[in-house]
C-alpha cells in the first residue's frame, strides 16, 4: 500500500495509513505509531489496532521490538492488551444478544 499523507486523508484521518514500514526508531517515528494506534483505539477498531501492533513488532514488517524504545513497547503492549479484551467484551455482547 502507497504511504499516504495526513492532508490526504478523510475524517476519521487513518493515521495508521501514514505508517511506513519498517518502523524507524527516531522518537518521532516512535510517537506517529503510537498515535495511529490510540487512534484506532478509539474509534473502537480494536481488531484492526490489535493486527498493527503486530506488525509493527514483526521482525519481517516493522523491525520488531528492538527499533522502538521502552515506553513506546509498554504503551503499544498496554493497547494491544486492551484491544484484545474489547475485543473480547464485544464478542461475547454480539453472542448474548444471539441467545436472547
Amino acid at each position: 500500500m502507497p504511504r499516504l499523507k495526513v492532508s490526504e486523508l478523510t475524517y476519521p484521518y487513518q493515521i495508521w495509513m501514514t505508517i511506513p514500514f519498517p518502523i524507524g526508531s527516531t522518537k518521532p517515528e516512535a510517537q506517529e505509531v503510537l498515535h495511529a494506534v490510540e487512534e484506532l483505539y478509539f474509534f473502537r477498531r480494536y481488531e484492526e489496532a490489535a493486527r498493527f501492533i503486530g506488525r509493527i513488532f514483526s521482525e519481517e514488517e516493522g523491525k520488531g521490538e528492538k527499533s522502538l524504545d521502552a515506553d513506546t513497547q509498554k504503551s503499544l503492549r498496554l493497547y494491544e492488551e486492551r484491544a484484545r479484551v474489547r475485543m473480547e467484551v464485544v464478542h461475547n455482547k454480539g453472542e448474548n444478544i444471539k441467545a436472547s
